[in-house]
């Protein structure tokens, strides 16, 4: 069985908050494209982000699962559609899609959280790379499945996983030196590999 790599973001709608992502959305598709990558632009909830996961990955040809990354807006405790937020946390829900579907993914999982800010803990809350890891352990019989959940450092400006081009920073600045989103405190300046905080599941 092969091994897929899909990049998946929010429909362009308020309640996905997937709104003012068509630049993003664009540069997606265009690297996707020429890489043979799969994507799925226009997920409306997280069922339904796992059933376009399925769709894609059972072809034909049948592939497993082996990268999944969310492009959408990010912060500590949230990535377009997914948080872990007081009132609205739902990595319950996306946890347990990922188990119903756990026939379609490799021994090793990669999730990347592309967003701002999803590798970051916030006071004395974990992030929401950390918390996505934390509600799908590795377990020999029932989750056999190593997952890497990986969050920025930063605010995002550019790249995506596979092109290893991600840029974050620490905060943002106008051209005349006014910050329009201040630094978190862990936030860093960062690119590459080095602009991801990675969790294992295991």
């Amino acid at each position: 069985m092969g091994e897929i790599k899909i990049v998946a973001m929010p429909v362009n709608t308020r309640a996905m908050h997937g709104t003012h992502l068509n630049t993003t959305r664009a540069a997606y598709a265009a690297h996707h494209r020429a890489k043979s990558h799969k994507m799925t632009p226009d997920f409306t909830s997280i069922p339904d982000l796992w059933a376009k996961i399925r769709t894609i990955c059972m072809g034909p040809p049948v592939h497993c699962l082996h990268t999944l990354e969310i492009g959408a807006h990010g912060s500590p405790d949230s990535i377009d559609g997914i948080s872990d937020a007081i009132g609205s946390d739902n990595t319950d829900v996306f946890a347990a899609q990922m188990m119903q579907n756990k026939d379609i993914l490799c021994d090793r999982v990669h999730i990347y959280c592309s967003g701002c800010n999803t590798g970051i803990d916030f006071g004395p809350w974990d992030s929401i790379a950390e918390n996505i890891a934390d509600e799908i352990p590795f377990d020999l019989n029932d989750f056999p499945h190593r997952v890497s959940v990986y969050g920025t450092k930063g605010y995002k400006k550019q790249g995506t996983s596979n092109m290893r081009s991600n840029e974050v920073v620490k905060a943002e600045w106008t051209k005349n030196g006014r910050v329009t989103h201040p630094a978190y405190w862990n936030g860093e300046d960062a690119t590459g590999d080095a602009a991801w905080n990675k969790i294992n599941n295991w």
